[in-house]
């Protein structure tokens, strides 16, 4: 069949390096793959022209005969056919009546029909993003299994090559409201997501090869029409053309008013009116729900973190976020450093830092002028770190993913957001929140970083006002917490 067999190169080592050369840019040829064991190969080896290869079965099949106890050999025993009749004849009675292989019983009309009938209904979810992009994509999530409770539920997502960001995967560990997860590999730069059409084609085949019922369709509200067409022939491509949540979405912003003048709905709201546009219920805005499952396992991953720690007593814990994968979004850390020493000294607040890794030496310096408080930042699993957020009586930070999390978790945040975006759109979900931000005449900029004006949309938002604000939680005058589970679910 004109089929090319090789020995695999699977030495985890060369797969690491050639990976690391591809990312890069450079393609390792055979050439390059030839010239590089220390022991040099001989030149004729390296220079020789390609020739074909055979299997040598007759030589074997007529060896075999004429070791045999007759002695002589047939010129019917030759040719693939004889080798196979061969292996069966010697290998699989065997097998049989070891009971390892047994005959598989041909189906007939009724039972294929009985085999289809049983299987579980297929959904495929496409959502992007990082911790808070998924996590406001939740009520879109618990409305999806409400209406497909049996069915295997995949929810496919992008990754980004050579980051250690939060993976859709580890926040849902453990939960019940997915069954699997696929991704690709897309690039970042200057804020802008690439993706190199090799790299999906491993996901495209494994995609395909599910044969998916239905696409739920959760992409950014902000999508083009552009955008929109080409996903929608991908998921065609792959056989899938239910698609659901595809509809009443485009033109490059969103298109729901929250009802208060220049802010715009969120986006956990756009997603589920979408999702009602295709005939699914949905709850009222700002109501779907955010539960994440978090349990016993998470809480005790947490009481084992602490056991190492110094305690902490009974004290009002107070969950900060002073990092950003963006520095367009970072309010100075000089000034987290005299609001939560203004709470210190008011409220008796124990500290406690939130975010990734890339947060944690800006953690160690803010807990070093408090002189009191943990750092979780880079600690926790995401999973443990929403149960330790839980733990918070209030949640200050800057608009990231962590401050999704502390109020998915029903934790009332103070967020300062930077004027990049729309207003409202990426607000922490629910209600009873306190939102800081400044009007500027360039918001709206969408910038990954402010080198112009050196984030002045961030720098008009002051400590006073930040105070003032948590102040008012402290002080209890909004004692609930905000809602995780709506009554209709």
């Amino acid at each position: 069949h004109s089929l090319e067999i090789r020995v695999p190169l699977v030495d985890v080592e060369l797969t690491r390096t050639v990976s690391a050369l591809r990312q890069a840019g450079q393609l390792c040829t055979k050439r390059d793959m030839a010239i590089t064991p220390r022991v040099p190969l001989p030149k004729d080896m390296l220079e020789r022209p390609k020739t074909g290869f055979t299997i040598p079965v007759r030589e074997w099949l007529l060896r075999e005969n004429q070791e045999s106890e007759n002695g002589n050999h047939h010129s019917a025993v030759r040719g693939l056919r004889s080798w196979a009749r061969e292996v069966y004849a010697r290998f699989v009675p065997e097998c049989e009546r070891a009971g390892v292989l047994q005959r598989p019983a041909k189906p007939g009309p009724v039972s294929a029909a009985r085999a289809q009938s049983k299987r579980r209904q297929r959904i495929l979810v496409f959502r992007i993003g990082q911790l808070g992009d998924t996590v406001v994509a939740l009520p879109s999530l618990w409305v999806v299994r409400k209406e497909f409770p049996d069915a295997e539920i995949t929810l496919l997502c992008d990754r980004q090559v050579n980051k250690n960001y939060v993976f859709a995967a580890d926040l849902f560990k453990g939960s019940s409201l997915l069954d699997a997860f696929e991704s690709y590999p897309f690039f970042s730069s200057g804020g802008q997501r690439l993706l190199r059409p090799l790299t999906m084609v491993p996901a495209m085949l494994r995609l395909r090869a599910k044969k998916f019922d239905a696409l739920v369709y959760l992409a950014p509200s902000a999508r083009t029409q552009k955008q929109i067409d080409r996903d929608s022939q991908f998921f065609k491509a792959l056989g899938i053309h239910r698609h659901i949540g595809m509809c009443e979405i485009g033109g490059g912003a969103p298109r729901l008013s929250s009802g208060q003048a220049g802010v715009m709905a969120h986006e956990a709201d756009l997603l589920l009116a979408r999702l009602a546009a295709s005939g699914i219920p949905i709850p009222p805005p700002q109501s779907g729900c955010m539960n994440l499952e978090i349990g016993q396992p998470e809480r005790e991953q947490v009481t084992r973190w602490l056991a190492d720690l110094p305690g902490a007593g009974s004290r009002r814990w107070l969950g900060v976020g002073p990092g950003s994968k963006m520095p367009a979004k970072h309010w100075p850390s000089e000034r987290y450093a005299e609001v939560v020493r203004h709470l210190i000294d008011e409220f008796n607040v124990w500290p406690v830092v939130f975010g990734g890794p890339e947060d944690r030496v800006e953690g160690e310096q803010l807990l070093a002028r408090w002189g009191r408080g943990h750092n979780a930042a880079g600690s926790l699993g995401v999973r443990a770190a929403a149960a330790a957020l839980s733990r918070c009586a209030l949640y200050l930070g800057n608009d990231t993913g962590t401050m999704h999390l502390a109020a998915a978790m029903g934790v009332k945040c103070v967020a300062i957001f930077s004027s990049r975006d729309v207003p409202g759109r990426w607000n922490p979900y629910g209600q009873g929140h306190a939102v800081l931000r400044s009007q500027i005449e360039c918001e709206g900029c969408g910038l990954v970083e402010c080198l112009d004006r050196k984030n002045e949309c961030l720098k008009r938002i002051s400590a006073a006002e930040v105070i003032a604000k948590c102040e008012s939680f402290l002080r209890g005058e909004n004692k609930e917490r905000v809602s995780t589970q709506p009554a209709s679910l």
